[in-house]
């Protein structure tokens, strides 16, 4: 009889200890994902939403890719956001780079402008990029091979491209692979409209999302369509 009893005292004891070492493991387990977690905060915080003064008046918001020739020209009289975001925790598996590439002798000249987060701005060799004051939202992309130029008040959606280089040359009488490009003041231009070489769009115009504008638009106009077209003259926005 003393030996069952103490058989079943020995196998309750063993039972105890397994169960503390349960829950001893789950404890160590939500410590290591509270670390975890914190650590992601910390890596958040210091190497991805921390902005680097890359030069005065110049902010490059990480994550961002950056090939900036030390033979271009920079000029920027108020300040020049790149990448800007505020990212959070939630969002930072999707987050997207900015990528930032000037190359020898290529000028930036800006006033005061952001261009948000995921933003690809290219300014190839000998050419000239100004950017007034405004904004450009989030994936949007300029690439200049010969002269861009965005005037004041300029407010530019999410994913417009605006290039002004035909990529090729096609081979016919008075073609021309690059030719630049002028936005005027006070300019709205919907979601992933596409603004291609030669074109000048005037002051307080509107572009319509996902519109191609291969002519030049008046000002005061909305302009819409593949192509794009006046849809309507002497308006206004806020």
């Amino acid at each position: 009889m003393p030996d069952s009893r103490t058989t079943l005292l020995s196998a309750v004891s063993s039972q105890q200890s397994a169960v503390s070492s349960q829950q001893s493991a789950v404890s160590r387990c939500t410590l290591l994902q509270k670390i975890i977690s914190k650590l992601k905060r910390l890596f958040v915080a210091f190497f991805c939403c921390k902005k680097k003064y890359l030069r005065r008046k110049m902010f490059i918001y990480k994550p961002s890719h950056l090939s900036i020739s030390p033979k271009a020209n920079i000029k920027i009289s108020g300040n020049f956001n790149f990448n800007y975001h505020s990212l959070k925790l939630s969002a930072f598996r999707n987050f997207r780079h900015g990528v930032l590439k000037l190359e020898d002798n290529a000028t930036l000249i800006v006033k005061s402008f952001t261009c948000d987060r995921g933003s690809k701005v290219e300014v190839l060799s000998g050419a000239v990029l100004k950017l007034g004051t405004g904004f450009t939202d989030i994936g949007g992309l300029i690439q200049c091979s010969k002269s861009i130029e965005i005037g004041e008040g300029c407010f530019i959606a999410a994913g417009v491209i605006i290039r002004d280089s035909h990529g090729h040359t096609i081979m016919r009488e008075g073609f021309q692979k690059y030719e630049p490009i002028k936005i005027g003041n006070h300019v709205w231009i919907g979601t992933r409209a596409m603004i291609l070489p030669g074109v000048t769009i005037g002051d307080n115009s509107v572009i319509a999302a996902g519109a191609v504008v291969v002519k030049d638009i008046p000002a005061n106009c909305l302009a819409g369509g593949v192509p794009a077209q006046v849809i309507r003259e002497n308006i206004s926005w806020k």
